[in-house]
């Protein structure tokens, strides 16, 4: 019986002029109303589809099925629009879904490499593109959301002979404020009020685990409210972060790290590295159009605090056109919320 299906599945995806079982007849077919499971053996998961619409379309060289599906997952109805092509000559199988208002939970569900999506409060409406080469094998994931705070792709690729998954996400205005507050895990990040641009690249394992190796984000105007490095809130015109990170030695190259307050520019560049005990780093700083007058503002309470107390109370009138400096520090972090 099983060889009997295997054939009539085989014969189903040949092509109309090459089939020779009862399928060469058929051109299209439609189930106008349906319920289904689908059970995930991966990862335990069970998705209940209790109202479906499917249209399959025999044509030359491909099949077309086009999908609307009502999904129950986590208490709540979700609607998904699906197009999936099979091209009979590569056989390969390709597709979109669409989603509206999708809880955040869901998708980490579905992609282990996104769990960190799991934590955020509010819902997305995108897509998700996805590839398939013959024998089912994965080829590539792009995943498109759209939500209050911004907009992020995210692409993934699975390289032939490795475990390890390529991630990159692209985002657009991305409002950190907006998404520190529905997000508990970025809540040190509530104070940046600022659109965030840019990508973020890295490496997940099966496990879902992700390693981040390249950041390079840019920022608009905003302003940042950040205690303990900043006496008071900041307005800035912008910001870049650009960084290779290698993971083995807990070491981020700092390419570029600038900010500008509107006239006064501060960017350092240099390495930093994290162990048990806190951050070890080596920095080199360069600093704009610094009024001395409101140098206080710009040096952040804590670093070098005797030398910062001198210069604020002895050198109070003119500017800082260009300077440099150079720093080595060690900071201590007491616990996994403080880094």
């Amino acid at each position: 019986r099983q060889g009997a299906l295997a054939n009539a599945a085989e014969d189903f995806l040949r092509p109309m002029r090459e089939r020779t079982g009862p399928f060469r007849y058929l051109q299209r077919f439609s189930v106008l109303e349906g319920r289904f499971q689908f059970i995930d053996r991966l990862t335990g998961e069970i998705w209940a589809i209790p109202q479906s619409e499917i249209v399959t379309e025999f044509l030359r060289d491909a099949i077309e099925t086009r999908l609307a599906l009502g999904v129950d997952a986590d208490g709540q109805r979700m609607q998904l629009l699906a197009t999936i092509l099979h091209d009979r000559r590569s056989r390969r199988i390709g597709g979109r879904v669409d989603f509206n208002r999708l809880e955040p939970s869901v998708i980490a569900r579905a992609f282990p490499y996104l769990n960190q999506l799991a934590d955020i409060r509010a819902p997305f409406s995108g897509n998700v593109n996805f590839e398939i080469a013959h024998g089912w094998q994965l080829l590539g994931l792009r995943l498109q959301l759209v939500s209050d705070f911004g907009q992020a792709t995210f692409a993934m690729a699975y390289p032939s002979g490795s475990e390890m998954v390529q991630v990159s996400a692209r985002m657009n205005a991305i409002r950190l404020a907006s998404l520190a507050r529905a997000t508990p895990a970025l809540s040190p990040l509530a104070g940046l009020d600022i659109p965030v641009s840019g990508v973020l690249e890295g490496v997940a394992d099966p496990a879902g685990l992700f390693t981040l190796t390249k950041v390079d984000l840019t920022s608009g105007a905003g302003q940042v409210d950040l205690p303990g490095v900043f006496p008071q809130t900041m307005k800035i015109a912008g910001a870049r972060l650009s960084a290779d990170i290698d993971a083995t030695t807990s070491t981020a190259m700092v390419r570029d790290f600038s900010v500008d307050f509107g006239g006064t520019k501060v960017s350092t560049s240099g390495r930093v590295r994290r162990d048990d005990a806190g951050y070890t780093m080596a920095v080199d700083a360069k600093v704009a159009e610094v009024p001395m007058s409101d140098l206080a503002k710009y040096w952040p309470p804590g670093m070098g605090v005797s030398a910062r107390q001198w210069v604020i109370s002895n050198i109070v009138d003119g500017t800082v056109n260009e300077g440099m400096v150079s720093l080595a520090l060690n900071m201590p972090v007491e616990n996994d919320r403080a880094s």
